[in-house]
């Protein structure tokens, strides 16, 4: 069998064509890894940040309790010397003046 250069340009351009997608498709996959390793890297910060907010809030919940009893220590401290409630609870706009 005799090849003519058609045949031989016809070969040259699916081999051609063959490595340009196989080196399409290592390049899509080594930037598909790095995205993924991305990823886990900021699903790691966000799980870090979330027990660090977690913790926040109890220890703000822990001290909203400890506060409240504080209060109802003091109005009852109040009642037993016989001071009158305040007519109107302080808000954060009033006692920021």
């Amino acid at each position: 069998m005799r090849f003519t250069i058609r045949d031989w340009i016809w070969l040259a351009v699916v081999v051609g064509l063959v490595i340009l997608l196989w080196l399409n498709e290592m390049s899509l996959h080594r930037e598909r890894v790095a995205m993924q390793e991305q990823v886990a890297v900021q699903r790691e910060s966000i799980k870090n940040e979330e027990a660090i907010l977690r913790q926040k809030i109890t220890i703000i919940d822990n001290y909203s309790l400890k506060l409240e009893r504080e209060l109802d220590a003091l109005k009852r401290k109040s009642e037993e010397l016989g001071v009158p409630p305040p007519k109107t609870p302080l808000t954060l706009d009033q006692t920021s003046r």
